[in-house]
């Protein structure tokens, strides 16, 4: 059985070693990530990063803003919802859970 496996980051391509397996010995077990830090790598990435990649992942998202301001409204961003934890299903601008109050039109009933 192998304790390790070699994996190209899906990121940056460089070759690490993956210990899926043994999850408390994987270099990924070692840099703190909240629910929200891996919904967002998540939506971007499928496969895993390596240790570089997850840093910079979370860097990045730690600089994200919650909000701006556009004329008189606040508009939350992806971080804001991710951060909540879940849809609230207000076909929000930035939602990254792909919710969208877009409604189909339906031509059946015209007797197409």
């Amino acid at each position: 059985m192998l304790e390790y496996e070699e994996k190209k980051c899906e990121r940056c391509n460089n070759l690490f070693e993956c210990k899926a397996e043994q999850i408390a010995q994987c270099h990924c077990n070692t840099i703190p990530l909240s629910i929200a830090e891996r919904k967002f790598i998540s939506l971007e990435y499928k496969d895993c990063l390596c240790n570089s990649c997850l840093k910079d992942m979370k860097a990045n998202y730690d600089q994200m803003p919650m909000s701006y301001q556009e004329n008189q409204y606040i508009v939350f961003t992806e971080k804001y919802h991710l951060e909540r934890g879940s849809c609230c299903k207000s076909a929000c601008r930035h939602c990254p859970y792909g919710f969208t109050n877009k409604k189909v039109f339906n031509a059946s009933f015209l007797g197409s």
